[in-house]
């Protein structure tokens, strides 16, 4: 509702548009990523997307913007489990901004985009309801976003029990888990038991085929989310731990990090500060190496920490903390100028996990 009366006003997109633009300039940030019309998924019964973003507003942002990342996934399964992103509904989507009288050098500009992810959707079956009543009850399934390491762990603890088989129409694989079969002979009219569990999850047949539909179109791509963090490995070298990983063959270590989190905790007499993240603790030596940083950071600020690694503790203990020898404490909040930046960045404090 609010979005549809903010690009109605004229006043109002004027208004986002100068409040967007001061931020930038205040924040001294590169650009935006703008999620258009995420709150228009296109039904049969719903406005069409032509109305809220049509031909003219590609065209007057096309010199303005690196690139266009067409949201081709995420398809809209209104009837339970369903394919991420089925490949017939992908051209559908970009031909909204493959218009033939668009000079050919934008089209680079725009990006298919691809999923790394998938869903999980776990049959539910309300258990107030009597046997016979819930054969009756049409199934439901509630469905949960998969990453790749999750989709492992689940491949290997059902390794006896699933079943992979390619949907030829989406273009998707699909795994599922049967259940267990009725010891009684289904009659001819009685439909078999639907799966447990019913994940769809990208293949390499999958994004090949999304690769050669991107090619045909003259298109980029772009992935949502690539990586899927990793973890790092451990090991002790003089006496310091240090964290190595594996890139293109060879192995690096660092112990150069950056960790952040929330500031739950500061102890100015040992001059330490405790930040945490959804996986545990990192604490923080030397904090006043940065001047006034008791006037700049308080208990409850989101901040980034640069330092040495001192301790990765104990990746299995949510209480042991990792611990860093401050070089550079930043209040999200409060950007300055000019960033530190090391080569990796540490983001799950205890699962300790990088971008490469």
């Amino acid at each position: 509702e609010h979005i549809h009366a903010l690009f109605q006003s004229e006043h109002e997109k004027q208004k986002l548009a100068g409040t967007l633009a001061e931020y930038t300039q205040q924040h001294q940030l590169d650009g935006y990523v703008l999620e258009l019309l995420s709150q228009f998924h296109v039904f049969s019964s719903c406005t069409a997307i032509d109305e809220v973003f049509d031909k003219n507003d590609f065209e007057q942002l096309m010199d303005h913007i690196d690139g266009f990342s067409i949201m081709t996934y995420d398809f809209p399964n209104q009837k339970g489990p369903g394919p991420v992103a089925p490949l017939e509904w992908v051209p559908m989507t970009m031909e909204k901004f493959l218009l033939s009288d668009i000079e050919s050098h934008t089209v680079p500009k725009l990006l298919l985009g691809l999923n790394f992810y998938g869903y999980k959707y776990d049959r539910v079956l309300p258990t107030s309801l009597k046997p016979k009543q819930q054969q009756q009850q049409q199934e439901q399934y509630k469905y949960q976003s998969l990453m790749g390491r999750d989709y492992i762990e689940f491949l290997k603890q059902h390794l006896n029990s699933i079943m992979i088989a390619c949907d030829t129409r989406s273009h998707e694989h699909v795994t599922a888990i049967q259940v267990k079969q009725q010891q009684k002979k289904l009659s001819p009219n009685e439909q078999p038991p639907l799966p447990d569990t019913i994940i769809f999850y990208p293949s390499l047949k999958s994004i090949y085929d999304r690769l050669q539909l991107a090619t045909k179109l003259n298109v980029g791509i772009t992935i949502w989310e690539i990586g899927e963090l990793k973890k790092a490995k451990k090991t002790i070298n003089n006496d310091q731990y240090s964290w190595t990983i594996a890139r293109f063959g060879k192995n690096y270590s660092f112990d150069y990090v950056w960790i952040q989190g929330l500031c739950v905790n500061i102890n100015k007499n040992d001059d330490t500060l405790l930040i945490e993240d959804s996986t545990g603790l990192g604490k923080v030596h030397n904090c006043t190496r940065m001047p006034n940083v008791w006037t700049l950071i308080e208990e409850g600020h989101y901040i980034m920490v640069a330092g040495k690694l001192l301790s990765i503790g104990d990746s299995l203990a949510s209480t042991s903390p990792v611990i860093l020898d401050a070089y550079k404490i930043q209040c999200i909040n409060d950007l300055p100028k000019t960033e530190i930046i090391w080569p990796y960045e540490v983001i799950d404090i205890h699962q300790q996990v990088y971008y490469a």
